[in-house]
């Protein structure tokens, strides 16, 4: 770790060296006078420097309850060594932290520029993360919406700043298949999938959505041994599980001992007439009907109980009810594009999905919402 590690907040810089001199992070003059995410930025830090040695955090609670869980500094420590070897990340290089550091993957962000020697630049959480970068950056984390926003701003300055980066990793959500698609063809420096929870301590496996080494696999980081269940499902043990065995609920197609491709969770499987459909799987190919009723509209799939098939195929699309023709021309791209099987036997228009609090869609609490409507 560098001690006098530049962390540029708000306008200014505070040293490493700084922060660990402070009994209290409110005891920096400026503190009371940041915004909350730049508050969160410097309680972490003062912890991680003054050498706190376990965190409490909690689980995201997009398939059930968030749970609070501890995390402790060797595995943190453990996740951003792998993170800095397989990227190539070194001291001097630039990190920018665009996302919250109440979640696991700011904390991250913030673990893997201490330890490293990496000079952090943190920005408030937005949709345009770059917007207010003018130098060069070599390493950022990001939600799919952000890098969605980032090139659809079309600005040659942002595109300049985010094709000198060394690398960038989107987390937090799937990339849809446009996304990616967009990724591929105008992205020129290294951009990555993440596989990971807050359990594994941020990611343990990335996937190349760019350039010559694009894979629909993921690869697991150094240290990582992957199995699978007799569901199906994942299982991961390394440094950052404590090396214990840690069972996901994540359907995968193991290539070999390295390499997986993700096919969906597993409690979100539907049974319909006895076919098992992936609801992930299915959701990419329906991308292209969902944009027939609307651009940027968030959507879903699961099954619903159906006396017949067991489960029926659903929809939920977030906004207003489409116009008939729309819905129609949607419904009709599903007939001539999917099979039998496939094809969502209701499109449910929801006004606003239920999120959990780090904004992940619920889909349980969603389809529980308009039960009680």
């Amino acid at each position: 770790m560098t001690p006098d590690l530049p962390i540029r907040l708000e306008g200014r810089t505070i040293y490493a060296s700084q922060i660990s001199k402070l009994e209290v992070p409110e005891a920096w003059e400026p503190y009371a006078e940041m915004p909350s995410y730049a508050q969160e930025v410097l309680n972490f830090c003062h912890q991680w420097l003054r050498g706190t040695q376990s965190f409490q955090q909690q689980t995201s609670g997009s398939t059930g309850k968030p749970k609070e869980i501890t995390i402790t500094r060797e595995q943190m420590i453990a996740s951003a060594s792998m993170t800095a070897r397989a990227l190539d990340l070194q001291p001097g290089d630039r990190a920018l932290l665009c996302l919250s550091a109440t979640y696991i993957a700011g904390k991250m962000m913030l673990v893997r520029a201490l330890e490293t020697g990496m000079e952090l630049w943190a920005v408030p959480p937005s949709s345009q993360p770059l917007n207010t970068i003018h130098e060069t950056v070599d390493f950022m984390a990001v939600v799919p919406l952000q890098m969605k926003s980032i090139l659809d701003s079309g600005q040659d300055q942002i595109y300049q700043l985010l094709n000198k980066m060394k690398a960038v990793i989107i987390g937090g959500a799937a990339v849809s298949t446009e996304l990616e698609q967009l990724i591929a063809r105008k992205v020129g420096c290294p951009v990555y999938s993440t596989y990971g929870m807050t359990e594994t301590v941020s990611h343990v496996a990335l996937r190349r959505l760019n350039g010559r080494n694009r894979s629909d696999y993921f690869q697991l980081l150094p240290g990582i041994e992957a199995k699978q269940d007799h569901r199906g499902c994942l299982m991961v043990r390394g440094e950052v599980s404590r090396h214990q065995w840690l069972t996901t609920n994540d359907i995968v197609e193991m290539q070999d001992a390295l390499h997986f491709r993700w096919r969906g969770r597993a409690d979100h499987v539907i049974n319909s007439g006895g076919v098992k459909i992936h609801t992930e799987e299915l959701e990419k190919k329906l991308e292209a009907a969902v944009r027939i009723i609307g651009k940027d509209r968030r959507f879903f799939v699961a099954g619903l109980e159906d006396r017949q098939l067991g489960q029926r195929v659903c929809l939920f699309i977030e906004g207003k009810e489409a116009p008939s023709e729309q819905l129609s021309n949607a419904q009709n791209w599903c007939k001539n594009e999917l099979k039998v099987y496939e094809r969502p036997k209701q499109f449910i228009f929801v006004p606003q999905f239920t999120q959990t609090p780090n904004g992940k869609i619920s889909r349980s609490r969603t389809i529980g919402s308009l039960a009680k409507d």
